[in-house]
C-alpha cells in the first residue's frame, strides 16, 4: 500500500517524448542548437520588452484588445470519401448535396453566429464595422455560388483550352499565362519584358479580370445547387493548372483530379470558430475562482479564459450537434459519400474515449489471467496473491527518472512471464508430494512422528521446491533480463529506459514469486490445502492385516505403547502429500457444503482422524523400486495427453524426421520473408485502419496535393549558432537537461554578409530546382527573409510604402546603399522591431518580431543569430512521412546549406545550421535507428542467451540447441509479420527489439529441467523434463495467449499490434521449445551426467 503514494507523488510519470532522439546525431544536434538558442533569446527578449513595456505603460496606455470572435480559435475538419467509383464526389447532385448537408449543420443553428469566426468590414454608410461569419474553406462555395455566369465561364474555358502544346501534354495559353503571371496579376517584373510582349500581358489581364469576377461570387450563399455543376468542376480543373489560381481549388480535389480526368474521390473543408467569445457567455467563476488570483499574471489569466471558452464551445456542440454529427459520419447514412469529421477541441475527448475503451479491454486481459490462475491453482487465495505479486512488480521497479511511454507494456510482459513463474513454482510444489526422498521414512522417524517432525518434513519439502523451481526461474529470469538489457545499445533514451525497466520488473517478479508467493503457498498448505478432508473410517481388520504385511514395522509396533490407530500408518505429513488431486477436489467440494475447516487443520488430534490413509502400495512401490527408472519413480500422476503425443512424435524416428522437415520448410519460408520486410513507406497509423479518425488522417496524408490549406513545417537556415553543448547530459538520470546553446563568436552580420544572405533569399524564391521543396502562397514561395526588410528599412528610412519594398528596385541601386553598417546594427534593430512587416499584410498587421519570430535572434540588446525560414511543401507537423520520403527532402536541403556555406562562410564568420522544428528530420533518423537496432538488439540478445544458458547448464550442445530455437522463433515472428503485410515502422521495430526477451522463457525452462534430470538416458530426460515443466510451460503459454486476445480488439494500433505480436511470439516459442528443441535433443542423443548424478 505504501507504494501507491510513492507512484502518485510523481504526478504524470511519463517523460516528455519531445526529446526522443539520438542526442549525438547531426539532426538532433542541429535541432537542439537552434531550439535552445531560440528559447534563450526569446526569454531575454521578453524580459527586455517587459522592462520597456512597464516604462511605457506608466502613462496609462492599454493595449488594444481584439474584437469579439475576430481571431481563430478552433476548426472543424470535414473529410469526404466517394463511394461512387465512376463519377466521384462532384459527379452527381446527390453527393454534392450530402456534403452540403454536413457543412450547413453548424451555420443552420441560430446561435452559431455567437461562436463562428467573424469577418469585420467597415461600412461607410453606417460609420462602423459590421461582421459576418467567415465562409468555410470548401469547394462547395463554387457549387453554391450566389451568382454563376455560365457564358463568362465558358469564355474563360475556351480561351485557355483552345490550343494544345506541340507535345500534346498541355495547353499553349495556360503556359503563356503562367509565364507572365507576376506581371499580369501583380504588376511586378514587367520592366524586364521586351515591349512586344505587352500585348500578351494585356490579353492575360483581360482574362484575369474575368476570372476575378467569377471568383468574387464563390460565397456559398446560394440555397440550391448550381445545375451546371459539371462546368464548375471543369473550371476547377483549369484553375488547378494556373499558378495563382490553383490555391482556390487544389485544396479540395485529390491528387488525380485534372482536366483529362475531372473526377475526384476525396474532398475536404474547414469551418472556423472564433475567439474571444462574448464574456456574457462565460462562467467567470471558472476563471477567477483560483488560488492567489491577485498574483496571477496576464499570461495565466489568458489561458484560463481560453480554457473556459473551449468549455463553452464544447457544450454548444455536444448539446446541439453531437447526434447529428454521428449520424452524418455513419457510413450507412449515404450510399454515395462517407463523411468524417474531427475538431481540435473534441479530438482530445475522442482520444480519451478510445483510451477508456482500450483500457477496459486491457483490464479484461488481466481478468482472464486471474481467472486462469484460479482455475489452474484451484485456490482463490493463491490466485489472488499470484496476481498481486505480478502487479506489484511494476511500482517496485518505478525508480527510473526517465519513464518511457513504452513502460506500461511491461505489465503485459510480466503478466505472461510472472504467470509462467507461478505455474513453475506451484507445479514443483505439487511434484514434491511424489518425491521418494521426501516420502520414505525410517522406522525411527515413524516412531518419533510428532507435530514438530511434521514441520521438519514440510520444511524439507519446501526446501526441495525452492531449490528446484528457484533455480529454473533464476535461469529464465536472468536470460530474459539480459535480453531486455540489450536495448541499451539503442541511442534512444526511451528504448533504453524500457529495457532497464522491463529487466527490473522481471527481476522483482522473480523476487516476489520466491518470497511473497512462496509464503502464500505455506499459508495455503497450513490453512487451505486439506480443507474438506473428512473422516473416513474404512479401516477394517483386513485392511489392518494388509498394513501389517506391507509394513512389518507396523506389526512390531502393535505391542508398543502406541495405539494401533497411531501405528498403523506413516506420519501424517507424508500421508498428506499423497492425497490425489481428485480426492482433494472432492474434499474441497465437501468442505464448501460443510463449512470452514480451520479448526480441523489446527487440531492435531482431529486431523489424524480426518486425513486420508496412505496408499500402502505407493510406499511399497517406492521401497521396492528405488533403483529403477527415475522417470517412472517421479511420475505418480497420469501424464497429460498432449505431452504423451509430443513424446510419441519426437521419440519416433519417422515422425521426428517428418517434423524436422516441416520445421525446416517453415524456417526457410520465414527467412525469405524476413529479408523482404521493408521500412514503412507511408504515414504510420495510430488507430485501426477502419476507425473514422484514422481514415480521415490517412486520406489527408495520402490523397491530396500540397496546397495553401496545408501549413508546412518551417525549415531554418541559421547563421551565428554553434553546436549544442552536451556536456553532462544523461537523459536517464536527468531527462529535462539536454544541453546548453552556444553562439559563434566570429559571427559578423556585416554588409557583405547581408548582401550574400539577400542573394540566398532570392535563390530560395526563384531557383527552379527548389520548386518541389518550398510551398507557395498566392503564387509566391513561402520564404521569410528578415534581411530583405532590414535592408529596405535602411534604404527608405521606413516601411510605409510596401509596394516599393516588394518590387525590389532598391536592391539594384548603388552598392552598399541598402546594407546596414555594422556599427548601426543595434540601433537599426531597435527601430525596425517597432514596425509592422510588409510581407505579413495578408495575415493582418503583424509586427516584425511576430512575423519573423524564431528566425530573428534579437535578444533586445544584441543580434545573436539570423535565419532564413522557408515553408516545406511536403513536411508538416501532423503527418509522419516515411524515412525514404523525408530523406529525399533532407538531402536536397543539406545540398542547399552547403551552397550557402561555400559562399557565405568567410563573409559571415559562421557556417549555417539547417533544421526543422517539427522533428521530421529527427524522426527520419529514428526510423533508421528503429530498423537497425531492432535486428541487432535481437541478435545480441540471442548471443547473451547462449552464454547464460551455457553457464547455467554447463552443456554446450544444450546451449547451442536452445539458442538455435530462439533464433528460429525470431525468424518465424519477423517472417510472419512480413507475410501478413506489415512494414517495419516504429511499432514493429520496438516490438522486434524486445523479441529475444519474450522468446527465451519456455526453451530455457525445458533445457534446465532436461539438464537436471537424474538420468543419463536421453528419452528418460525428455520424459522427466515434460513431467516437471511441460504442464507449467503450457499453462504459461495459455495464460499469455488468452490475455492477448482482448488486445486484438483495441482501437489504438499499437495495442492491437502488440497483442498480435505477443500472441504470435508466445505460440511460436512454445511450439519450437516443445517440438523443435526437444526433438533436437532426442535426435542428438548425447549422454552426460547431471549435477544430481
Amino acid at each position: 500500500m505504501s507504494l501507491g503514494p510513492l507512484v502518485l507523488s510523481k504526478g504524470n510519470p511519463f517523460t516528455d517524448p519531445s526529446a526522443l532522439y539520438d542526442i549525438y546525431d547531426i539532426r538532433s544536434v542541429a535541432y537542439d542548437s537552434f531550439r535552445l538558442a531560440r528559447d534563450e533569446v526569446m526569454e531575454l527578449r521578453q524580459a527586455f520588452q517587459k522592462i520597456n513595456s512597464d516604462k511605457d505603460n506608466k502613462g496609462g496606455e492599454e493595449k488594444e484588445s481584439a474584437q469579439i470572435q475576430e481571431n481563430w480559435s478552433d476548426f472543424t475538419y470535414w473529410v469526404y470519401e466517394s463511394q461512387n467509383t465512376e463519377t466521384g464526389l462532384f459527379g452527381s447532385a446527390e453527393s454534392i448535396q450530402y456534403m452540403r448537408k454536413a457543412e450547413m449543420l453548424f451555420p443552420s443553428h441560430p446561435d452559431y453566429v455567437k461562436f463562428c469566426k467573424l469577418e469585420y468590414t467597415y461600412d461607410e454608410s453606417l460609420g462602423r464595422n459590421t461582421s459576418q461569419c467567415e465562409k468555410p474553406l470548401s469547394a462547395l462555395n463554387m457549387y453554391y455560388a450566389s451568382e454563376w455566369n455560365t457564358t463568362l465561364v465558358q469564355e474563360v474555358l475556351d480561351e485557355f483550352l483552345s490550343e494544345r502544346n506541340d507535345d500534346g501534354d498541355g495547353y499553349t495559353n495556360i503556359d503563356i499565362y503562367n509565364s507572365f503571371i507576376f506581371c499580369i496579376e501583380y504588376d511586378i517584373y514587367c520592366e524586364e519584358l521586351p515591349p512586344f510582349f505587352m500585348s500578351t500581358v494585356e490579353w492575360g489581364r483581360d482574362l484575369n479580370n474575368k476570372m476575378e469576377r467569377i471568383i468574387d461570387k464563390w460565397d456559398g450563399k446560394a440555397e440550391k445547387l448550381n445545375p451546371d455543376f459539371q462546368q464548375v468542376t471543369e473550371l476547377a480543373a483549369l484553375f488547378k493548372l494556373l499558378t495563382t489560381k490553383a490555391p482556390y481549388v487544389s485544396s479540395f480535389y485529390d491528387e488525380g483530379f485534372s482536366l483529362e480526368y475531372p473526377y475526384t474521390f476525396y474532398s475536404r473543408s474547414i469551418q472556423s470558430w472564433g475567439s474571444p467569445l462574448d464574456t456574457s457567455m462565460l462562467d467567470t467563476s471558472n476563471i477567477y475562482n483560483t488560488t492567489n488570483v491577485n498574483e496571477t499574471n496576464n499570461e495565466t489569466l489568458e489561458k484560463l479564459i481560453k480554457k473556459e471558452e473551449e468549455r463553452v464551445r464544447k457544450s454548444f456542440i455536444f448539446n446541439n450537434f453531437l447526434d447529428d454529427l454521428d449520424e452524418i459520419s455513419n457510413v450507412k447514412s449515404s450510399e454515395t459519400v462517407n463523411a468524417y469529421y474531427f475538431m481540435g477541441s473534441l479530438i482530445f475527448d475522442f482520444i480519451i474515449e478510445i483510451l477508456i475503451r482500450d483500457s477496459i479491454k486491457a483490464l479484461l486481459s488481466f481478468t482472464i489471467i486471474f481467472v486462469y490462475l484460479w482455475f489452474k491453482l484451484k485456490s482463490f487465495f493463491l490466485a489472488l496473491v499470484g496476481f498481486t505479486e505480478i502487479v506489484l512488480s511494476l511500482p517496485i521497479a518505478f525508480k527510473i527518472e526517465y519513464f518511457s511511454t513504452l513502460n506500461p507494456l511491461c505489465l503485459f510482459i510480466v503478466a505472461a512471464i510472472g504467470a509462467d513463474d507461478i505455474f513453475v513454482f506451484f507445479d514443483a510444489y505439487k511434484q514434491s508430494a511424489f518425491q521418494p526422498q521426501l516420502l520414505l521414512l525410517t522406522e525411527q522417524q515413524q516412531e518419533n512422528s510428532s507435530s514438530t517432525k511434521n514441520n521438519q518434513d514440510f520444511t524439507r519439502r519446501m526446501s526441495w521446491v525452492y531449490r528446484r523451481s528457484g533455480t529454473a526461474m533464476a535461469i529464465t529470469s536472468a536470460t530474459t533480463c539480459s535480453a531486455f538489457l540489450c536495448t541499451l545499445i539503442s541511442p534512444l533514451a526511451n528504448t533504453r529506459s524500457f529495457g532497464i525497466f522491463a529487466a527490473l520488473v522481471i527481476f522483482f517478479d522473480y523476487v516476489l514469486v520466491m518470497s511473497l508467493f512462496c509464503t502464500a503457498v505455506v499459508i495455503y498448505h497450513n490453512h487451505f490445502e486439506n480443507c474438506g478432508l473428512r473422516e473416513r473410517r474404512h479401516r477394517d481388520d483386513s485392511a489392518r492385516s494388509q498394513d501389517s504385511s506391507t509394513f512389518p514395522a507396523l506389526a512390531r509396533d502393535k505391542n508398543s505403547s502406541r495405539s494401533p490407530r497411531d501405528s498403523s500408518r506413516p506420519p501424517s505429513s507424508s500421508r498428506r502429500f499423497l492425497v490425489s488431486d481428485d480426492e482433494r477436489e472432492t474434499s474441497q467440494r465437501d468442505d464448501e457444503e460443510e463449512g470452514d475447516c480451520n479448526s480441523v487443520v489446527n487440531n492435531e488430534e482431529v486431523r489424524e482422524d480426518v486425513i486420508l490413509d496412505t496408499e500402502p502400495a505407493m510406499l511399497t512401490h517406492y521401497q521396492q523400486n528405488q533403483n529403477n527408472n527415475p522417470a517412472d519413480e517421479i511420475k505418480q500422476k497420469e501424464r497429460p495427453k498432449i505431452f504423451q503425443h509430443i513424446i510419441s512424435i519426437i521419440s519416433n524416428p519417422s515422425s521426428r524426421t517428418f517434423m524436422f522437415f516441416i520445421f525446416i520448410c517453415w524456417i526457410v519460408l520465414a527467412a525469405i520473408y524476413t529479408t523482404k520486410l521493408e521500412p514503412l513507406q507511408e504515414t504510420e497509423e495510430a488507430l485501426d485502419e477502419d476507425h473514422p479518425l484514422q481514415k480521415a488522417q490517412s486520406i489527408l496524408a495520402n490523397e491530396f496535393p500540397h496546397s495553401d490549406l496545408d501549413i508546412g513545417s518551417s525549415i531554418y537556415f541559421t547563421w551565428g549558432l554553434g553546436d549544442v553543448d552536451r556536456q553532462g547530459v544523461n537523459q536517464l538520470l536527468d531527462p529535462d537537461y539536454i544541453g546548453l546553446p552556444t553562439y559563434q563568436k566570429d559571427f559578423d552580420f556585416n554588409e557583405q554578409c547581408q548582401n550574400l544572405m539577400l542573394e540566398s533569399c532570392q535563390f530560395m524564391k526563384e531557383d527552379l530546382s527548389l520548386e518541389t521543396l518550398i510551398s507557395r502562397s498566392n503564387g509566391f514561395r513561402e520564404v521569410k527573409c528578415f534581411v530583405e526588410e532590414f535592408g529596405a528599412f535602411h534604404y527608405f528610412g521606413s516601411l510605409d510604402d510596401c509596394d516599393e519594398v516588394w518590387n525590389g528596385q532598391w536592391r539594384q541601386g548603388q552598392k552598399n546603399v541598402w546594407e546596414v553598417p555594422i556599427d548601426q546594427i543595434n540601433s537599426t534593430m531597435s527601430e525596425i522591431i517597432e514596425l509592422d512587416s510588409c510581407y505579413a499584410g495578408q495575415e493582418g498587421a503583424t509586427g516584425i518580431l511576430e512575423y519573423y519570430g524564431d528566425s530573428l535572434g534579437w535578444d533586445g540588446k544584441k543580434l545573436r543569430y539570423v535565419a532564413i525560414e522557408v515553408e516545406s511543401a511536403t513536411l508538416n507537423d501532423w503527418v509522419t512521412l516515411s524515412e525514404e520520403e523525408v530523406r529525399v527532402e533532407y538531402d536536397q536541403l543539406i545540398s542547399v546549406a552547403e551552397i550557402f556555406d561555400e559562399k557565405m562562410k568567410d563573409a559571415c564568420g559562421s557556417l549555417s545550421i539547417m533544421t526543422d522544428m517539427d522533428q521530421n528530420f529527427i524522426f527520419m533518423n529514428n526510423q533508421k535507428i528503429f530498423r537497425t537496432s531492432a535486428i541487432s538488439g535481437s541478435m545480441i540478445g540471442i548471443v547473451i542467451a547462449f552464454f547464460v544458458i551455457l553457464i547455467s547448464t554447463r552443456t554446450f550442445h544444450i546451449a547451442l540447441f536452445a539458442t538455435s530455437t530462439i533464433l528460429c522463433v525470431l525468424v518465424s515472428v519477423i517472417g510472419s509479420l512480413s507475410m501478413i503485410g506489415w512494414a517495419l515502422g516504429t511499432t514493429e521495430s520496438i516490438l522486434i527489439s524486445i523479441l529475444a526477451g519474450f522468446s527465451v522463457d519456455y526453451v530455457v525452462h525445458l533445457a534446465h529441467s532436461y539438464t537436471e534430470a537424474p538420468s543419463r538416458n536421453t528419452m528418460e530426460r525428455i520424459q522427466i523434463a515434460f513431467d516437471e515443466m511441460g504442464e507449467a510451460v503450457f499453462s504459461g503459454m495459455v495464460t499469455s495467449v488468452l490475455a492477448c486476445l482482448p488486445l486484438f480488439l483495441c482501437e489504438l494500433a499499437f495495442f492491437s499490434k502488440f497483442g498480435f505480436f505477443l500472441c504470435m511470439t508466445i505460440v511460436f516459442s512454445w511450439l519450437f521449445a516443445n517440438f523443435f528443441f526437444m526433438g533436437l535433443l532426442t535426435q542428438a542423443n548425447i549422454s552426460f551426467r547431471s549435477k544430481q548424478q
